[in-house]
Protein backbone atom coordinates (compact mmCIF):
# COMPACT_ATOMS: atom_id res chain seq x y z
CA UNK A 1 0.00 0.00 0.00
CA UNK A 2 0.96 3.44 -0.55
CA UNK A 3 1.73 6.01 1.88
CA UNK A 4 0.61 9.85 1.19
CA UNK A 5 3.50 11.43 2.41
CA UNK A 6 3.62 15.74 2.82
CA UNK A 7 6.93 16.37 2.23
CA UNK A 8 7.46 17.39 -1.48
CA UNK A 9 11.18 16.44 -2.93
CA UNK A 10 14.31 17.28 -0.93
CA UNK A 11 15.14 20.01 -3.23
CA UNK A 12 11.76 21.61 -2.25
CA UNK A 13 12.26 21.01 1.18
CA UNK A 14 15.46 22.62 1.35
CA UNK A 15 14.94 25.17 -1.21
CA UNK A 16 13.81 27.97 1.89
CA UNK A 17 16.29 26.40 4.32
CA UNK A 18 19.10 28.79 5.92
CA UNK A 19 20.85 25.88 7.35
CA UNK A 20 21.09 23.55 4.38
CA UNK A 21 24.18 24.12 2.16
CA UNK A 22 24.09 23.27 -1.33
CA UNK A 23 26.65 19.87 -1.48
CA UNK A 24 25.26 18.95 1.73
CA UNK A 25 23.83 15.56 1.11
CA UNK A 26 26.75 14.04 -1.60
CA UNK A 27 29.53 12.91 -0.71
CA UNK A 28 32.00 15.25 -1.68
CA UNK A 29 34.83 12.79 -3.19
CA UNK A 30 34.99 9.03 -3.37
CA UNK A 31 37.35 8.46 -0.41
CA UNK A 32 34.41 10.06 1.70
CA UNK A 33 31.75 7.64 1.48
CA UNK A 34 29.93 6.74 4.31
CA UNK A 35 31.35 4.42 6.98
CA UNK A 36 29.75 1.77 9.20
CA UNK A 37 31.65 2.34 12.56
CA UNK A 38 28.98 3.75 15.02
CA UNK A 39 32.14 4.91 16.91
CA UNK A 40 34.15 6.65 14.14
CA UNK A 41 34.53 10.08 15.71
CA UNK A 42 33.90 11.82 11.77
CA UNK A 43 31.51 9.38 10.62
CA UNK A 44 31.81 11.24 7.00
CA UNK A 45 27.77 10.24 6.96
CA UNK A 46 25.82 12.86 4.79
CA UNK A 47 22.52 11.40 6.44
CA UNK A 48 24.04 12.16 10.33
CA UNK A 49 24.53 15.36 9.65
CA UNK A 50 20.76 15.72 9.46
CA UNK A 51 20.39 14.25 12.73
CA UNK A 52 17.55 15.92 14.96
CA UNK A 53 20.11 15.42 17.69
CA UNK A 54 22.46 18.01 16.01
CA UNK A 55 19.61 20.22 15.02
CA UNK A 56 19.01 23.87 16.56
CA UNK A 57 15.76 24.43 18.19
CA UNK A 58 14.78 27.13 16.61
CA UNK A 59 15.70 25.41 12.99
CA UNK A 60 13.41 22.71 14.22
CA UNK A 61 10.86 25.28 14.98
CA UNK A 62 11.15 26.26 11.31
CA UNK A 63 11.17 23.09 10.14
CA UNK A 64 7.86 22.35 11.68
CA UNK A 65 6.21 25.26 10.81
CA UNK A 66 7.08 24.70 7.05
CA UNK A 67 5.31 21.59 7.60
CA UNK A 68 2.23 23.01 9.18
CA UNK A 69 2.00 25.13 6.20
CA UNK A 70 2.05 22.37 3.88
CA UNK A 71 -0.27 20.39 5.87
CA UNK A 72 -2.76 23.94 5.76
CA UNK A 73 -2.82 23.98 1.87
CA UNK A 74 -3.21 20.39 1.18
CA UNK A 75 -5.91 20.61 4.12
CA UNK A 76 -8.00 23.75 1.96
CA UNK A 77 -7.26 21.17 -1.51
CA UNK A 78 -8.67 18.33 0.24
CA UNK A 79 -11.85 20.50 1.19
CA UNK A 80 -12.37 22.17 -1.91
CA UNK A 81 -12.41 18.29 -3.75
CA UNK A 82 -8.69 19.47 -5.84
CA UNK A 83 -6.37 17.25 -4.03
CA UNK A 84 -5.31 14.02 -5.90
CA UNK A 85 -5.70 10.91 -3.85
CA UNK A 86 -2.43 8.76 -3.36
CA UNK A 87 -2.71 5.26 -5.43
CA UNK A 88 -4.81 2.80 -4.07
CA UNK A 89 -6.58 5.04 -2.00
CA UNK A 90 -9.77 4.04 -0.72
CA UNK A 91 -13.16 5.55 -1.08
CA UNK A 92 -13.21 7.61 2.61
CA UNK A 93 -10.20 8.75 1.51
CA UNK A 94 -10.82 12.54 1.78
CA UNK A 95 -12.66 12.17 4.57
CA UNK A 96 -9.51 10.32 6.45
CA UNK A 97 -6.91 13.10 5.31
CA UNK A 98 -8.94 15.67 6.44
CA UNK A 99 -10.09 14.42 10.09
CA UNK A 100 -5.74 13.10 10.37
CA UNK A 101 -4.80 17.29 9.07
CA UNK A 102 -6.87 18.12 12.03
CA UNK A 103 -5.59 16.28 14.83
CA UNK A 104 -2.11 17.32 13.28
CA UNK A 105 -3.51 20.84 13.61
CA UNK A 106 -4.46 20.55 17.06
CA UNK A 107 -0.78 19.18 17.84
CA UNK A 108 0.60 21.86 16.35
CA UNK A 109 -1.33 24.55 17.93
CA UNK A 110 -0.31 22.78 21.57
CA UNK A 111 3.40 22.66 20.28
CA UNK A 112 3.66 26.02 19.11
CA UNK A 113 1.78 27.65 22.03
CA UNK A 114 4.71 25.60 24.23
CA UNK A 115 7.32 27.30 22.17
CA UNK A 116 5.71 30.19 22.84
CA UNK A 117 5.92 29.80 26.28
CA UNK A 118 9.30 28.82 26.06
CA UNK A 119 10.22 32.18 24.09
CA UNK A 120 8.09 33.90 26.74
CA UNK A 121 10.29 32.51 29.76
CA UNK A 122 13.83 32.91 28.03
CA UNK A 123 13.15 36.62 27.31
CA UNK A 124 11.54 37.57 31.32
CA UNK A 125 14.80 35.60 32.27
CA UNK A 126 16.95 37.27 29.83
CA UNK A 127 15.08 41.13 31.84
CA UNK A 128 15.46 39.37 35.14
CA UNK A 129 19.25 38.91 34.62
CA UNK A 130 19.57 42.32 33.34
CA UNK A 131 17.72 43.84 36.11
CA UNK A 132 19.75 41.81 38.90
CA UNK A 133 22.86 43.01 37.05
CA UNK A 134 21.48 46.61 36.72
CA UNK A 135 20.71 46.99 40.59
CA UNK A 136 23.97 45.05 41.55
CA UNK A 137 26.37 47.78 40.10
CA UNK A 138 23.92 50.61 41.73
CA UNK A 139 24.38 48.91 44.84
CA UNK A 140 28.04 48.79 45.41
CA UNK A 141 27.27 47.16 49.02
CA UNK A 142 24.93 43.85 48.39
CA UNK A 143 23.52 42.32 51.73
CA UNK A 144 23.08 38.12 52.14
CA UNK A 145 20.60 37.65 54.68
CA UNK A 146 21.27 33.84 55.37
CA UNK A 147 19.06 34.02 58.61
CA UNK A 148 15.46 33.35 56.70
CA UNK A 149 17.82 30.55 55.24
CA UNK A 150 18.35 29.24 58.25
CA UNK A 151 14.80 29.14 59.64
CA UNK A 152 13.12 27.67 56.36
CA UNK A 153 15.64 24.87 57.30
CA UNK A 154 14.87 24.74 60.71
CA UNK A 155 11.20 24.52 60.14
CA UNK A 156 11.34 21.71 58.00
CA UNK A 157 12.70 19.97 60.24
CA UNK A 158 10.27 20.67 63.07
CA UNK A 159 7.82 19.03 61.09
CA UNK A 160 6.57 15.80 62.75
Amino acid sequence: MAYHNDATTTRDNHRDDPYWSRDQGRNSHPTKVPTQDPHDPKPRNPKRRQDCRSESSGHRHLRLERKHDRREKERDAVVNGTAVPPPNAGPNWAKNREAALIKYARNTRRRHKKHEKRQRAMQKGEVEAREASTSSSQDPTPTTDTSAREDKKGAEHEKP
